[in-house]
Order: C-alpha cells, then structure tokens, then sequence
C-alpha cells in the first residue's frame, strides 16, 4: 500500500460512514412512517428509536467528514455533505410528525 493510500484510508472511511448513515435515516424515515401506520406503539417507539440512532450517526458522520475536508477531496465531501444535510432534515421532519396513538379503550 502506498503512503497516499494510506493517507487517504480515514478519508474514505468517511465517506463510507457518510453513506451507510445516509442510508440509516432513509431507512429509519420508512421505518416511522409505515409504524405510524400500523399505529402499534411498541412498533412506533422502536421505530422512533432507530430514527434517534440514525440521527446519532448522521451528526456522527458528519463531524468526521468535516475533520477529513481537504482540497483534493472537497468537492467528494460537499456532496456527501449535501446528502448528510438532507439526511438530518428528512430525521427532524419525521421527528416532529412522530406521534404516538392514543390507546382506545
């Protein structure tokens, strides 16, 4: 391996730490949405939980791909970026629709 790739291995871990939670709220999104239609409040706070984690590791990924943003990889991390900003958007939304149902007894 040489002294470059070595170099850039914690970049690309990065991005790679981006992508899979860029995947983890998509995810996590699909997952709150289709519990609250279910409309089961065990299914809706796990739900709510993994959409807690993958805020978590989008705030994570985020201040680790800032710390590796240099001049011969920024254009590769300001779309990561852009992706991780709309990740962390598309969490708040589906927090703030986060409802748990009333019970009806």
């Amino acid at each position: 391996m040489t002294e470059v790739d070595q170099h850039q291995q914690p970049m690309m871990h990065a991005l790679e730490r981006a992508k899979q939670a860029i995947t983890m709220a998509k995810e996590a999104r699909w997952s709150l949405e289709q519990a609250q239609i279910v409309a089961d409040p065990g299914i809706l706070r796990r739900a709510h939980d993994r959409l807690q984690e993958a805020e978590r590791e989008v705030a994570d990924a985020t201040k680790q791909l800032e710390h590796h943003d240099t001049e011969s990889h920024h254009q590769q991390i300001a779309q990561t970026m852009t992706q991780l900003r709309a990740a962390a958007q598309d969490i708040d939304i589906a927090t703030q629709a986060y409802t748990t149902p009333k019970q009806i007894r």
